[in-house]
């Protein structure tokens, strides 16, 4: 089964279907290198619920194309590590970067298991070159740690922030 389905499910169409949103601006772009459909699908699902449109890729030349068309209006690069194809995330995500120096990024690693010593775990780090500011995310994946990592990166403002009752609010 391939990544087909969960492409064309994004939440900007779905409201727009519903009638929802008029007006407003246009969600979040968040952009998702995955190759496993189940994981990939999970990813989506979790950034569609937090309210952002997500774009996927199955692979290191499809999401370079991706980043090269869509980078400009992206806020978040989730990418593996390694890709089954031989990318590297963090090229990736370094390329994104070049082109819209605000992208924000997370790295998945499915080889690497939770509860590996902290040592291993900065080797790996260094290894990819992956900088502090750029979680690598370790499996099992934990989607409430997954979802408190991409609000601890790309605020999103709340109901009552959207709509201030004083005519005030806070600005993110």
């Amino acid at each position: 089964e391939g990544l087909e389905g969960v492409q064309d499910v994004g939440v900007s169409e779905a409201r727009s279907e519903l009638g929802g949103d008029a007006g407003q601006a246009e969600p979040p772009l968040a952009l998702v290198v995955e190759d496993e459909p189940h994981l990939a699908r999970l990813l989506a699902r979790s950034l569609e619920g937090e309210g952002f449109r997500v774009e996927l890729a199955e692979g290191g030349p499809e999401a370079s194309r991706l980043l090269r068309t869509r980078a400009h209006e992206a806020v978040l690069l989730v990418t593996e590590r390694i890709l089954p194809d031989g990318s590297e995330g963090m090229s990736l995500l370094r390329h994104g970067r070049a082109l819209a120096p605000y992208l924000q990024g997370m790295v998945l690693d499915r080889k690497v298991r939770a509860g590996i010593p902290q040592e291993r775990l900065r080797e790996i780090r260094e290894a990819s070159r992956i900088p502090s500011d750029v979680p690598l995310l370790v499996s099992p994946l934990d989607p409430a740690a997954f979802l408190a990592e991409v609000r601890a990166r790309v605020p999103r403002p709340t109901d009552d922030e959207e709509k201030p009752s004083d005519g005030g609010g806070i600005l993110h």
